[in-house]
């Protein structure tokens, strides 16, 4: 009976898989196709100015073509179904699968001569806009298709006792990863327990193993900090995997990075060689000229929001328009950091006053330096803020060179101290209007959550999680999110 069970069990995986490869799939060539189309009208509105020919119908075999090297790509990079990738780690290979499509597709239409009139500047367009595309709608279809159960394959976790659970607690919050615990295992349990967060609790390795034997869970997670020289624990891992396609050992130090180290042979033994990107020179070059970019045409395109908002504060309440606040920046310097003023003029003494009033508030403040109903906000206040629009006039701190477009949150001397042995790492980077800490959590998180998120973003930062970032945050804006 039960192995009927595990059978079916099986067949469902099997064909949720293909649910889930078919509606990236879909998603993909629909991408390339759009990204092609929109690359063409761009380029026939460019006509009166630099000439040339656009027809779509004679594009269209060059389009397929496209659509099919994307398919083939994705499919060799392990873009299908892509379990087990974060967010930024898919963005990377996208990029990089995508980068490849079209070099591949210009030399394909170059050496067939399918048309001598085919303008490149349509694979130009079509690559840079397909770069936006095909992230967002993938990101969008995982998020949505994480909500259901059927989402993910399974696997099972080995862990040494109820204290090292947080691999179990990470996947079953970031369920986009599709990796769905279906067991896990406590080497020394504390307790005698049937389930842990509602995953059932196995009672030995031959459980483990003959549970695996009658179903098809091919990969098996293993916390690393119970595994010592002990030879007892280093036969089980070679025990591991001869049973398992796939063992993935699990470290909880995240302030040594996770995304970018690379294993080092050292005749046999096994080094891990750790990089901060952000500290690099040619690294802080390109993220400077990213935020004189982007700086620049976020003031541009919000320039009548700016001056609308600034008019409301202005008739709405007493007081500047702009608020002022003296902030930690990079290597400890000081900073002024602006934002629309959202609170009434003596804001700091009704502060003082209210948390010596109300316990309640005063630890809330001193867990998240926030207050979930702060009496503080004006009419307008609240807005601004929900929408997070009270953070635009830091876009003038960036263009200073005071803060970047994506960082940690920039803190107060006080705050800096809360980051314990880590404010040091915070602050040899700039903070940012927007980060990592702001679109994983914000309000919800305690300060211990909110280090952890910030040195991860130290530890980790790459242009694919600016650009994962960059994304979120637009929807957090747009949900209203923003307090």
């Amino acid at each position: 009976m039960q192995q009927q069970s595990e059978s079916s069990m099986n067949q469902h995986n099997e064909m949720y898989l293909f649910i889930v490869t078919f509606l990236l799939l879909i998603c993909d060539v629909t991408g390339v196709y759009l990204s092609f189309y929109a690359g063409s009208l761009l380029r026939n509105a460019m006509i009166p100015w630099i000439g040339g020919m656009v027809s779509w119908t004679i594009y269209l075999p060059v389009v397929y073509l496209g659509m099919l090297f994307t398919v083939v790509l994705f499919a060799f990079t392990g873009l299908y179904p892509g379990y087990g990738l974060t967010a930024v780690i898919e963005i990377k290979q996208l990029t990089k699968a995508l980068t490849l499509v079209y070099g591949f597709l210009g030399i394909a239409v170059y050496f067939l001569k399918t048309n001598t009139d085919f303008p490149r500047s349509i694979f130009l367009f079509a690559w840079f806009i397909s770069l936006g595309i095909i992230p967002v709608i993938r990101i969008i279809i995982r998020n949505r298709a994480s909500l259901f159960r059927w989402y993910g394959t399974p696997v099972y976790i080995i862990v040494n006792d109820e204290q090292d659970i947080s691999i179990l607690e990470t996947l079953q919050r970031c369920r986009r990863m599709g990796w769905n615990p279906t067991a896990v295992l406590l080497l020394n349990p504390q307790e005698s327990n049937q389930e842990i967060l509602k995953v059932p609790q196995l009672k030995s390795v031959d459980q483990l193993f003959n549970k695996s034997a009658n179903n098809s869970v091919k990969r098996v997670i293993v916390g690393t900090q119970f595994l010592a020289l002990e030879e007892e624990r280093h036969k089980l891992i070679r025990d591991l995997n001869t049973r398992f396609e796939s063992i993935v050992l699990v470290s909880p130090a995240y302030e040594l990075g996770s995304i970018w180290i690379e294993p080092r042979d050292l005749e046999g033994q096994l080094g891990l060689e750790l990089h901060y990107h952000l500290l690099r020179t040619e690294t802080l070059f390109i993220k400077r000229l990213t935020d004189i970019l982007g700086a620049s045409a976020l003031l541009l395109v919000t320039s009548p929001l700016l001056l609308f908002v600034a008019l409301l504060i202005k008739v709405s309440s007493p007081g500047p328009i702009f608020y002022s606040h003296r902030r930690k920046g990079k290597d400890s310097k000081d900073f002024q950091m602006l934002k629309f003023r959202s609170m009434i003029v003596d804001a700091d003494q009704r502060l003082t006053a209210l948390l010596e009033q109300n316990p309640q508030a005063r630890k809330e403040w001193e867990d998240k330096q926030k207050l979930t109903d702060d009496p503080r906000l004006t009419g307008i206040g609240k807005w601004i803020r929900k929408f997070s629009i009270d953070e635009l006039p830091q876009l003038l701190n960036v263009f200073r060179g005071e803060m970047s477009l994506i960082g940690p949150r920039p803190v107060t001397d006080g705050e800096i101290e809360k980051y314990g042995d880590y404010g040091s790492l915070i602050l040899r980077v700039k903070p940012g209007i927007t980060g990592w800490w702001q679109i994983m959590g914000r309000n919800q998180t305690t300060w211990d959550q909110r280090t952890k998120l910030e040195v991860y973003y130290v530890s980790n930062w790459s242009l694919w999680m600016d650009a994962y970032i960059t994304i979120k945050t637009i929807w957090v804006i747009i949900s209203g999110q923003g307090r």
